[in-house]
């Protein structure tokens, strides 16, 4: 919120001249009326220079009614206290409440409101890139965490994070295909729905935007896949006969509140659909996030890609970057120094020479001298002095925050952030029965026959995908599959998986007899299943053992599920099955009963799962894993796994187990490959780009007719070695990177510390928030608890409350999940409104509404606190024995930082009358203090002038407080902004340089005249945009008291 600019306080003495004639007789803040109208109010922002002796008074009735006045012509407004016999102090409760909004509708810098806002646990590694979006000079973001840390979920916070500071209209997610699912499901933990776009919806969405100027709302929250939209007829459109718009030919564009991109290293090759596409996306979208796990693997040329397309402001060119990242390596050495102070009698010394080597680097040179931190520390260092803790930490701050990339980039690997639990694989080798091994070499002979004839290279994929792979998982279930074609000519829906090509066209007439021959044979199978034995007992050992007694069962094929399915029911086992076909609501309600006690009759003990079944979904409460078949994709791999190793597994050790076939493509595959590679034993980390290399390179070779078994048996083993040596390289070149990525330990320690000292909404805050604006605003409306879970909490609400809480919801003008659900009870007769305000609650029963800062009841509860008009005063008492027993005057300050890097806090001061001196113990209590006070049942003896004194003093403080920080923030300002224009400079003195070689070289006039032309424009460009960070060097600090009151703090024994 901005407010209007005046002037700092006026300094005064604070003595008994307080009101001479001399001063001012009102202060800035002050709630004034008019002399001759007493019903006009307004409040005080400036007091300009006197005339003719009187002074003179800039007073804000309304933003367009800003007004001056002489001082005879306004009157102070009584301060609503019962001492002045004005109007009556608000209650402690309504203080607090209308406190509390006001924080929820002016979100603070210092503050983060999505701590507990998600259907998350609190970790505090996965808020460290929250905290560096939020610290930085633009909302723009590379998450660069390794796999399983959490990428998704870190870009979930900042989103509802933004929510809780900003409108967010429309938000979209590009990322690979595959992914499309995952990132639906992830967003249901921040109650976000968001559609997927297919090729028509993208259709619809561009045709309304190029019509409507504004993206449709029905879409404001989508995902498209990357493979879609970067496609020729949708990023560039279609023109002729059939003409349709791209996107980038959008006049106006859309716009977009929040780009999140993943997977983002797909951006990195210049001049490509690709990245042409990213870079106009993040010229049309105010924040931007980007999510890669190797964003280094050909070193720091991709990081720069990357990092040009999210701050091309920032990072203008390559050799400009790379001179930016050289001090970066002795910076993190001198920060291990530090941290460890190591060596033991030489580590002060140590991180100074690593200090001085940074500042001999080109960038030193140029930009880190000019900053006072680095300038100060080299100085410190210098005098030989002994470091104490506190200015151990200090120094690891600042220089982590001077680090060039600390403010654009987040980078966690698991080893950073504590012990994952053990992955044990286990692999069960089952072979064929004597007739299941006939029926096997029926498909194989099935599939010689076809290369024999050459039918279509389709058909020779659909037999190697569907009946060879579905043979190897689970014969019995090929029987459905070939009833499928049989009937219909086609094979369809044997699995979900979105990367999997599932329908085909019509097949030859001639193989439909072939199905016959094999449905008959396949028939005629005896009951006895060798593999479905070895999982029963796997499932028998697991539910009789002392753990949780949960098995999590994975088959790529919905057959496969539905054969395993009949057959552990059939033994009594409880089961339940999740695909791609089950609802949301019921996948949650499925997950949650996997998630009870084994003792539960409701409990589930064996949960079976297509492969995105499970996106979206975490069960770190189970430790036992079966792959019924094996992926090809290795990434498939770690998806399943990492469903259950995950940070707050609970078992030292997770439990794989892989069925294994031997004569058949997975075994080879497996053996050949995926054993070697430590694919089930080690997470992938970094192996994406390589592994799925692999991927495309393996499924090619499988799809070959013409090799041999014995010759695949070769190709997969030279396969195998060319990516090891490739993964050995990649994990060096891992280790080696922190050099350029940096330590960062201290935004993790600062997530930590926000936690602990409560600074966000505390879920009993909005409580007390929705629960006091029903008391006032309804006649009856109330919160109850529920009596069977103590967490839940019911709202009752009778007709005519009903239609009230409507009007107040319908003025938010939201059409999202939270508010339609809400506005449907509203409108219908069911009795409660049950909800929840407890994280943990809302995590396991994610069915159930969890009401957080941006819920719709929140926010209308919020509003209406913030329209009132009563000046936000309180009188009242508190008792503490650890506070010194008097009369205390607090205020609230609003503090608006304005810089390259602006923030909002909200300040306590308080002044103790008794002692007539400030109380900084009380104020930083003082939070905690509201909370425990109630209404004062004594008088305390403060008359008018005190309590005019005690609020100037304060006034002095905050002054005082300002001043200085003024000129930390300058200098810090003017470092940012020295350190662009070193950039800037060096990029315009190269691409100068460059042209004016040119212009020695060239002989012909007209190409003289060009150059010419072209140095004098970039010459220009050079101009204005140092001017452009020459304006944004001026900062300053705004202050406004928004709330005060009296207290007098007692005794318990009082």
């Amino acid at each position: 919120m901005k407010f209007p600019k005046r002037l700092a306080p006026l300094r005064v003495n604070r003595g008994n001249n307080y009101m001479e004639s001399s001063i001012p007789k009102y202060k800035v803040g002050s709630i004034i009326s008019l002399a001759v109208d007493p019903l006009k109010k307004g409040s005080i922002i400036e007091i300009l220079s006197p005339v003719q002796g009187q002074h003179r008074y800039r007073v804000f009735h309304s933003p367009d009614d800003i007004r001056e006045y002489l001082e005879d012509q306004i009157t102070l407004t009584p301060i609503s206290i019962e001492i002045t016999g004005g109007e009556i102090a608000i209650s402690p409760e309504e203080f607090v409440v209308r406190l509390n909004s006001f924080r929820l509708s002016h979100p603070l810098t210092d503050s983060i409101y999505a701590l507990h806002a998600a259907r998350i646990r609190f970790i505090p590694f996965q808020f460290k890139p929250l905290l560096r979006f939020l610290r930085a000079d633009k909302p723009r973001l590379l998450i660069a965490d390794e796999v399983g840390v959490g990428k998704t979920i870190e870009a979930g916070m900042i989103l509802r994070e933004l929510q809780s500071r900003q409108e967010l209209k429309n938000i979209l997610i590009v990322c690979p295909k595959a992914l499309v699912s995952k990132w639906k499901m992830e967003m249901r933990r921040f109650d976000e729905d968001f559609r997927p776009l297919t090729a028509e919806t993208l259709k619809y969405c561009l045709k309304e935007t190029k019509s409507d100027g504004i993206w449709p709302n029905q879409y404001a929250r989508s995902i498209v896949h990357l493979e879609l939209l970067r496609r020729e007829e949708y990023l560039e459109g279609i023109h002729g006969k059939r003409q349709r718009p791209g996107l980038i030919t959008l006049d106006p564009p859309p716009q977009f509140d929040l780009l999140i991109v993943d997977e983002a290293h797909h951006l990195r090759t210049p001049d490509s659909n690709t990245n042409k596409l990213a870079r106009f996306l993040c010229d049309i979208s105010e924040s931007v996030v980007f999510l890669t796990a190797t964003p280094i693997q050909l070193g720091s040329e991709n990081l720069f890609t990357l990092l040009n397309l999210l701050r091309p402001d920032q990072f203008l060119d390559e050799p400009g970057f790379e001179e930016m990242i050289v001090p970066n390596r002795y910076i993190n050495q001198a920060i291990r120094h530090v941290r460890m102070k190591q060596p033991k009698d030489t580590w002060q010394s140590d991180a100074y020479s690593e200090l001085n080597k940074a500042n001999n680097t080109p960038w030193g040179q140029s930009s880190l001298q000019k900053d006072p931190r680095f300038s100060r520390w080299r100085s410190y260092f210098r005098e030989d002095r002994v470091m104490t803790d506190e200015e151990r930490i200090r120094f690891i701050r600042d220089m982590e925050d001077i680090h060039t990339l600390a403010h654009v980039m987040n980078r966690t690997r698991r080893r950073d952030i504590g012990k994952f639990t053990i992955r044990e694989p286990v692999t069960i080798r089952v072979p064929f029965t004597e007739d299941q091994q006939r029926l096997y070499d029926t498909i194989i002979s099935f599939r010689k026959e076809v290369l024999r004839l050459s039918y279509d290279p389709l058909v020779i994929r659909l037999i190697i995908n569907i009946l060879e792979r579905q043979a190897a998982s689970c014969l019995p279930a090929l029987i459905p599959a070939l009833d499928k074609f049989i009937r219909t000519g086609k094979f369809s829906t044997v699995t979900d998986d979105l990367e999997s090509e599932n329908d085909f066209n019509k097949l030859p007439n001639s193989l439909i007899e072939k199905a016959e021959e094999l449905r008959k044979t396949a028939s005629s199978l005896p009951d006895d299943d060798p593999k479905l034995d070895s999982l029963l007992k796997i499932v028998s050992e697991t539910i009789h053992s002392e753990g949780a007694g949960k098995v999590l069962i994975f088959s790529y094929f919905l057959h496969t599920l539905s054969y395993l399915e009949k057959h552990l029911q059939k033994r009594g086992y409880r089961v339940a099955v999740i695909n791609g076909e089950v609802d949301d609501d019921i996948r949650e309600k499925i997950r949650e009963r996997f998630r009870i006690n084994k003792e539960n009759p409701e409990a589930i003990d064996v949960l079976l799962s297509s492969e995105v079944g499970c996106e979206g979904l975490d069960y770190e409460f189970c430790s036992r894993l079966v792959n019924y078949d094996i992926p090809w994709n290795p990434m498939r791999i770690e998806q399943r796994i990492g469903r259950i190793d995950r940070f707050g597994q609970k078992s030292e050790k997770v439990q794989i187990y892989n069925f294994i076939t031997p004569g058949t493509i997975e075994e080879r595959i497996f053996s050949r490959c995926f054993e070697r590679l430590g694919i089930f034993k080690e997470t992938i980390g970094d192996m994406e780009e390589v592994l799925g290399e692999f991927t495309e390179e393996l499924t090619q070779m499988i799809f070959d007719p013409s090799l041999t078994p014995e010759q695949m048996d070769a190709k997969l083993q030279q396969l195998a070695d060319n990516k090891i040596r490739k993964i050995e390289e990649q994990r060096r070149l891992e280790e080696s990177s922190t050099e350029l990525l940096g330590l960062d330990t201290a935004f993790q320690e600062e997530a930590e510390k926000i936690e602990k000292e409560g600074r966000y909404v505390l879920p009993d805050e909005i409580k007390h928030i929705i629960a006091l604006y029903l008391e006032v605003r309804c006649k009856s409306a109330k919160l109850l608890a529920d009596t069977k879970q103590e967490k839940l909490i019911k709202l009752q609400a009778y007709k005519e409350d009903r239609n009230t809480l409507l009007e107040d919801i319908n003025k938010l003008k939201r059409q999202d999940r939270q508010t339609l659900e809400l506005k449907r009870w509203l409108e219908g007769s069911e009795l409660y409104f049950t909800m929840t305000f407890d994280q943990e609650t809302a995590l396991e029963h994610r069915s159930i509404p969890f009401i957080t800062p941006i819920h719709p009841l929140a926010k209308t509860a919020a509003s209406y606190w913030n329209n009132q008009k009563t000046p936000l005063f309180v009188r009242l008492e508190v008792k503490d024995n650890e506070i010194q027993p008097g009369a205390y005057v607090f205020a609230f300050y609003l503090w608006e930082v304005i810089s390259f890097r602006s923030e909002v806090r909200l300040l306590p001061l308080v002044w103790s009358i008794n002692e007539d001196k400030p109380a900084s113990a009380v104020a930083e209590k003082l939070r905690k203090l509201l909370s425990q006070a109630y209404s004062t049942t004594s008088s305390i003896s403060l008359s008018q002038k005190q309590l005019e004194e005690a609020l100037h003093n304060l006034e002095e403080s905050i002054h005082d407080n300002r001043i200085k920080e003024v000129e930390k923030l300058r200098d810090t300002n003017y470092q940012l902004a020295g350190q662009r224009l070193a950039s800037l400079n060096r990029y315009y003195q190269r691409r100068i340089a460059r042209v004016e070689e040119e212009l020695k070289s060239a002989t012909d006039e007209r190409i003289r005249r060009m150059k010419t032309s072209e140095k004098d424009r970039i010459q220009r460009e050079w101009e204005r945009k140092k001017q452009e960070i020459e304006e944004r060097k001026k900062a300053d600090i705004i202050n406004q008291r928004i709330a005060y009151g009296i207290m007098e703090v007692k005794t318990n024994a009082n």
